[in-house]
């Protein structure tokens, strides 16, 4: 009983203390602006839709794939991760290139490649050296074109994949 009572006790001190608390006068709000957008959007017969966005803050390029393939969109599937696999899969071979071919002309430009799945989308990148831009295409055009996806590179990726779940 006594307990209670001194509880009780420090609660109304402790509520009654606030009373007298102000808010600090908030500073003044910070200016957010956005840069108009110039980006340009193409959508081609096949349905593919192409959108170039400048900035010239930096020399370099991000070229990238935008896929509606996630696994939100793999039906009775769901779960199987193959968008994920696909994801992998993409940049290991097409019918000009091998995996080895494609890392290396990546990198003789200077560029980085990779992608990522998410529930809803998957997304293939390659970002280069502002000269490296043709090259880029070139390379993520083949892949979403042409990808081979060869066994033995998906034998090679499982192990890989799987450590992403964990």
């Amino acid at each position: 009983m006594y307990r209670v009572r001194l509880v009780k006790f420090f609660c109304a001190a402790l509520l009654f203390s606030m009373v007298n608390l102000k808010a600090a006068p908030a500073g003044p709000s910070p200016t957010i602006t956005f840069p108009l957008s110039t980006a340009q959007k193409w959508i081609l017969s096949n349905g593919l839709t192409i959108i170039v966005q400048e900035d010239r803050s930096a020399p370099v390029a991000s070229v990238q794939a935008w896929c509606a393939t996630g696994s939100v969109y793999e039906d009775q599937h769901l779960g199987a991760g193959l968008s994920h696999i696909l994801e992998h899969m993409l940049f290991k071979g097409t019918k000009t290139r091998s995996t080895n071919q494609i890392a290396q002309k990546i990198q003789d430009v200077g560029g980085y490649i990779n992608a990522y799945t998410s529930f809803d989308r998957t997304v293939f990148w390659i970002d280069v050296p502002k000269d490296g831009v043709p090259t880029a295409l070139d390379i993520l055009a083949d892949a979403m074109m042409n990808s081979t996806l060869p066994p033995e590179e998906y034998q090679k990726e499982q192990e890989v994949i799987r450590r992403e779940f964990a």
